[in-house]
């Protein structure tokens, strides 16, 4: 008959080992969220000290490309959604910056969508910078290479036939047919609209009425 005593000894000898395994496992766990609380708040620093740099350059956006869209920053301040339409197109464009799922990386996301889609663009982008050496200048310029990337496929939508087609115009003087996006003047006369693209072809048609 087996002795009782030396399986009850081997019995907690098991228990003992599994109970050093979930003390270790309990020790790594919260040393894990200690770090990654730690990480988090590294991650909340930077966000602050690059607070504005998207505000800015949207502002600047607008005025060169003459579109009025307000940007809306979103409640935790981790994303600004520029969403407008134009003569030819609805854009909607966002920029946002998180953390990826272990807090190690900034991301910088570049997420543009246009519709109806006539032209290849770049529909998103992105940009993991370790935490702990994210500055300011490295975000500066890659945002600024987004943004002139934009600029250029705004222009190239003006340019584009298929979106144009339903917004062509005529200078009653010049006799050029053009995008009413173009227009330099335009003059209500009648009950009617009449687009010049320059203001000297406008001051022609005045002079002749």
């Amino acid at each position: 008959m087996a002795d009782l005593s030396t399986f009850l000894k081997r019995l907690d000898e098991q228990v003992a080992a599994a109970r050093t395994k979930v003390e270790q496992k309990q020790s790594e766990i919260q040393q894990a969220y200690q770090s990654r609380t730690e990480r988090y708040q590294t991650f909340r620093r930077v966000m602050e000290d690059l607070r504005g740099v998207a505000q800015e350059r949207l502002d600047k956006l607008g005025e060169h490309c003459k579109f009025d869209g307000h940007p809306i920053e979103d409640a935790d301040g981790k994303s600004v959604l520029l969403n407008f339409q134009t003569p030819v197109a609805r854009v909607r464009l966002r920029l946002s910056a998180s953390h990826d799922t272990d807090i190690h990386n900034l991301v910088l996301s570049y997420d543009l969508e246009i519709l109806p889609i006539f032209v290849k663009y770049n529909q998103h982008a992105e940009l993991q910078i370790p935490l702990d050496k994210v500055d300011r200048p490295t975000v500066e310029a890659w945002l600024d290479d987004r943004l002139i990337e934009f600029a250029q496929t705004y222009a190239t939508i003006h340019f584009t036939d298929e979106y144009n087609r339903d917004h062509m115009v005529t200078d009653p003087v010049a006799n050029v047919h053009f995008p009413k996006v173009f227009a330099q003047s335009k003059l209500e006369q009648g009950g009617k609209t009449y687009y010049f693209i320059s203001d000297q072809t406008r001051g022609e048609f005045e002079k002749r009425r």
